[in-house]
């Protein structure tokens, strides 16, 4: 004989589908919802896409935000070391030599 919170777990337990490994509550889903979801599930080449593109997504902000950072570090170093009188030096001595192998490169093309 069941009793009456063992009854009432069973009725709060929700309908769950198994898709891919994955639980799907199915009474909070809407049929237009759940249509979308297994049409999507059941097309390898739109999880693949939509994979790509997010990877892509996720490396481009990877990228450009690194490019951001290094550039703003590099310029505050270079501003603060320039005032280092050998540091100086050294970075005006290698801004010459860069220009006057720039120089030699492009008049040998």
């Amino acid at each position: 004989m069941a009793t009456s919170s063992s009854v009432k777990k069973e009725t709060k337990k929700t309908r769950a589908k198994v898709v891919h490994n994955t639980y799907i509550n199915v009474d909070t889903l809407k049929d237009k919802e759940i249509k979308d979801y297994f049409q999507y599930l059941s097309s390898p080449k739109s999880i693949i896409w939509n994979n790509f593109m997010a990877g892509t997504a996720r490396g481009l902000g990877f990228i450009l935000g690194t490019v951001a950072v290094l550039t703003i570090v590099t310029f505050i170093v270079s501003q603060i070391l320039s005032e280092i009188p050998w540091i100086g030096e050294l970075f005006r001595w290698l801004d010459d030599w860069l220009q006057q192998n720039i120089d030699a490169y492009a008049n040998g093309l």
